[in-house]
């Protein structure tokens, strides 16, 4: 029988007001934390003040929550010269789990024109950046009202003016071309339909420098400039591709402009060809809010999967501070938000069902220092769900991500819920994945699914996976395994993997598989494995139900070992001994089940004995502890139940070592020998006697 709450397409969670729905409502995890540090995050890390008079005053605040299991200390925030920022606490101070601080910012003009700057918030964990900015004008907007629809390209010119749409406008070639400080474009609930057959690049609305535009038919002569603080807004208006267009059409393009701040919202943008972005963003300024809008792209023809053609919003170039919020995003040729290699990147409150024809498609790819939270990747969107990169933190979303059945290039393509790799420029560290419920799903003839894909992660990887709901489902005809964690190590020697503790597991196959290469150092701890809705037989093949398969067949010279699963209770229908290896492995590999052991040795049954030497064979008469007592008098552990081992090019050897032996020495004191049953957690106390 499969587990409930996890059978169906909509995972249905538990807000933290007590009621149900898809998304949580609050920046504070919605599963009870078990695990892990306190984690400080911005609700929001930057602050804009757009059009702004000399001798005015203003005033906005910036939320800084603890969203982690410990408490945190916020110690110190650097002092900005242009703008005033106040705690609403004296600094240092202590952050319990769910508790807040409020940053008061406050910006007086001086004179007019664009100016920002950074501050950073020192922590006890990960320090904070925070972007502030403003834009100062002589006076009152002016607004022009466009009534006519000419056909040809509208010039967004004039600083400090209001566009606003009277009427429905169907340009051959590029849309719009901004080219001014403060402008408003409001589309006014009219529709835009731009783009031609004949020239690529001509996208609808254009924020481009000069020796960009002067590259692109239609727009030579119209970049350059400057556009701070440009807003795109229109309640039910569509900003629309035409159909035939050439290549790389964008909704709205960004490339190399002088000019930070810009929002985009409200409107739904509808990409449609080859290549085409709903926004692209190209060293295209940094702090852009990008809240409350549609996307429905229809493109399904890219040029290259591996530059994230097709995504639906695509930022490059060390970009910085975007943010997107309360986003519906669909369809697409492959994802629909990639910003590989952004800094401070927010992704929060978006639902996207993106359809990954090419196997880069991922929900969401975020940057370095990036936050990912409250996001819902529903049952109907397919291919790679998650991805961060170094100092990120991904909380609170809702994750049900499908095998894609039918790619442009390789046919079925496995779905991963979330990804954590090791690539050119990352480490893959200091990753926090925490609170989120993650499900994958594989297809009939599919490629399988994978909760987790972790690949290339070096030795001494510090990121971790805690406290999540992760399930991989199966179909029983699929043509690969579904697995919660899949994990290699791809040319990294030894490749490990995070840390996976105090995690719900469900699974209809494995919970962990490994292929190609193998991984040496798996540490999964301190959880639970339940069922899936279609368990399959339980047995020692990848497509049994078991805890874990390794085929190691690559020609690389790693061993796979030190791979443990530690303090994890499974269902009874799963075997405890059910760690399996394939036979004939490239190299030496090895995966053990077993459990934590903690001894503390007293003289009296209270008084530590500090320094008494513990030696502990296991059940093979193998030696696998040799040391001291600490100041506590105690020794803590891994001793395993079962272990496979299986040297290179021979069979795999399963061992039932579940029952210990343990002596214990110290000077002045009768030896003490027993033994120890490893079937579970063990702690206990040993009180020494004296000679």
């Amino acid at each position: 029988m499969g587990n409930p709450l996890v059978s169906t397409a909509t995972v249905q969670l538990k807000n933290r007001d007590g009621g149900y729905g898809s998304a949580p409502l609050s920046v504070v995890p919605f599963l009870d934390l078990t695990h892990g540090d306190g984690y400080i995050v911005a609700d929001g890390n930057k602050k804009f003040f757009r059009r702004c008079l000399v001798g005015q005053a203003y005033s906005s605040t910036i939320e800084l929550y603890n969203v982690g299991f410990a408490s945190q200390s916020i110690d110190s925030i650097s002092s900005p010269s242009l703008f005033t920022v106040t705690p609403s606490q004296s600094l240092p101070v202590t952050l319990q789990p769910g508790a807040s601080l409020t940053l008061q910012v406050q910006y007086s003009p001086s004179g007019t024109g664009a100016e920002s700057e950074e501050i950073t918030v020192t922590t006890g964990g990960r320090d904070l950046t925070l972007y502030l900015g403003a834009t100062t004008v002589s006076g009152a907007a002016s607004t022009v009202n466009i009534t006519t629809d000419t056909g040809a390209l509208v010039e967004l010119d004039t600083a400090n003016t209001d566009y606003v749409l009277q009427t429905n406008l169907d340009i051959t070639g590029p849309g719009f071309a901004v080219t001014a400080d403060n402008i408003t474009l409001d589309l006014n609930g009219y529709n835009v339909t731009y783009g031609d057959a004949s020239n690529a690049k001509n996208a609808g609305i254009n924020l481009l420098a000069d020796y960009r535009a002067d590259t692109i038919t239609g727009l030579v002569g119209k970049g350059g400039g400057s556009s701070h603080g440009f807003l795109l807004t229109g309640e039910g208006s569509e900003l629309i591709q035409r159909a035939g267009s050439a290549t790389e059409g964008h909704c709205i393009h960004v490339w190399s402009q002088a000019g930070n701040f810009h929002q985009f919202e409200k409107v739904k943008l509808k990409p449609a060809e080859d290549s085409a972005h709903a926004i692209y963003g190209s060293s295209g300024g940094d702090g852009t809010f990008v809240k409350n809008l549609t996307i429905d792209s229809s493109v399904t023809t890219i040029g290259s999967r591996h530059q994230y053609d097709g995504y639906m919003i695509k930022v490059e170039s060390d970009d910085r501070f975007w943010s997107l919020s309360g986003l519906t995003m669909s369809g697409g040729a492959q994802g629909g938000f990639v910003g590989a290699d952004t800094l401070h990147t927010q992704v929060t409150n978006c639902n996207i069902s993106h359809q990954a024809i090419y196997v880069n498609g991922f929900a969401i790819f975020n940057g370095k220092f990036s936050d990912t939270w409250n996001n819902v990747i529903p049952a109907t969107a397919s291919g790679r769900a998650l991805r961060s990169e170094d100092d990120s933190y991904i909380w609170n979303n809702t994750v049900d991500i499908q095998e894609r059945y039918n790619t442009a290039e390789s046919g079925y393509l496995e779905a991963y819920g979330l990804q954590i790799e090791k690539e050119t420029g990352t480490d893959a560290a200091r990753i926090k994945v925490f609170s989120n419920i993650i499900v994958a799903r594989a297809y009939s003839l599919g490629d399988g699914g994978n909760t987790i894909r972790s690949t290339s992660v070096g030795s001494g990887n510090n990121s971790i996976v805690h406290d999540n709901i992760l399930a991989s489902y199966r179909d029983a005809a699929a043509s690969s395994p579904s697995c919660v964690i899949n994990a290699i190590q791809a040319n990294t020697n030894p490749g490990e993997t995070p840390l996976f503790t105090n995690n719900s597991f469900y699974i209809d196959e494995l919970l962990f598989y490994s292929f190609w290469d193998g991984v040496s150092n798996l540490d999964i701890r301190d959880s639970t494995v339940g069922l899936g809705p279609n368990p399959a037989d339980a047995g020692n093949t990848d497509r049994s139900l078991a805890l874990a398969y390794i085929e190691q067949g690559a020609s690389r010279p790693y061993d796979s070992v030190d791979n443990n699963i530690v303090n994890t209770t499974i269902h009874n229908s799963i075997s405890r001994d059910s760690i399996n290896i394939k036979d004939n492995p490239t190299t030496a590999t090895g995966i053990n089940y077993g459990w934590s052991y903690t001894l503390t040795v007293t003289t009296d049954g209270v008084t530590p004995l500090v320094g008494a030497t513990v030696v502990i064979d296991d059940g093979s008469a193998t030696e696998v502890l040799n040391t001291t007592t600490d100041a506590n008098g105690q020794i803590s552990t891994d001793l395993f139940e079962h272990e496979v081992t299986a040297a290179a090019a021979a069979a795999a050897i399963k061992t039932d070592v579940s029952l210990h032996d343990v002596t214990i020495s110290a000077a002045g004191y009768v030896t003490q020998n027993y033994s120890v049953d490893m079937t579970q957690a063990r702690a206990e106390t040993k009180t020494m006697v004296a000679v």
